[in-house]
């Protein structure tokens, strides 16, 4: 009964320390594209920040026009972009990301014919 006993226990404890248990989880490459279009007057030092690559916060001056990222990123990215200041005319962001399993896509939008604080923001953990 013992050698039975025995035999149970080496067979349990073999099976449970196999090797094809990988529980790494699995990295999806993504393409990320950050934009802000902005037209007519922009006052109060209007600001654009967004996550890099590498996750680090970034921040720049929002001008008249069209600013655009491009970034290659892997799964778990925390996407973020944020734009500030005050407007007369119209300011619009959009972020999407695409990858294996992955698609996002969002926008945000002010637009006014007088001076208007805005603060628009999109984020996502991908």
């Amino acid at each position: 009964m013992k050698k039975i006993a025995l035999i149970l226990f080496s067979l349990a404890v073999l099976t449970s320390c196999s090797s094809d248990d990988d529980n790494t989880p699995e990295v999806t490459q993504v393409t990320v594209t950050l934009k802000a279009t902005v037209s007519g007057a922009l006052n109060n030092s209007p600001v654009i920040q967004y996550r890099d690559a590498s996750g680090t916060l970034k921040s720049e001056a929002l001008t008249v026009g069209t600013w655009e990222k491009s970034l290659n990123v892997t799964s778990g990215y925390s996407l973020f972009l944020k734009t500030t200041g005050t407007i007369n005319g119209s300011v619009e962001i959009t972020a999407s990301a695409t990858g294996e399993g992955i698609s996002f896509d969002d926008r945000k939008a002010s637009n006014t014919n007088i001076d208007v604080d805005f603060d628009l923001e999109i984020s996502k953990t991908l």
